[in-house]
């Protein structure tokens, strides 16, 4: 009995923690493009969150690009994808698991 006490303890501790650590994964993204303004203009009028604008020149082919960077929750992704794309099909997106962002928009669990 108390060993399968302890057991169920452990799993249950895994468990909560798993799932508080799933709420706090958020994304980070960057969009790498020539139309960058366009781009923000869009998010930032359809979309909850900022954008953060750099400037940015590709080492292999010496051209200006713009650099967005934006942070949103999982479920947000693929309409971003959809709205980045419906304006650059080749803008170059980088989308990669962030586990706590700070700021206004975004709420960690603990």
């Amino acid at each position: 009995m108390g060993i399968a006490s302890i057991i169920t303890i452990f799993i249950s501790t895994f468990v909560i923690d798993f799932t508080i650590q799933k709420l706090n994964i958020s994304k980070f993204i960057f969009v790498i493009t020539e139309k960058s303004e366009q781009i923000a203009d869009l998010l930032i009028n359809s979309s909850p969150h900022g954008v953060t604008l750099l400037k940015g020149k590709g080492a292999y082919s010496n051209q200006e690009k713009g650099i967005l960077i934006c942070a949103m929750k999982d479920m947000e992704v693929d309409n971003f994808r959809q709205k980045v794309k419906s304006i650059d099909e080749q803008a170059f997106l980088i989308i990669t698991n962030s586990e706590r962002i700070f700021g206004k928009g975004f709420y960690v669990h603990q």
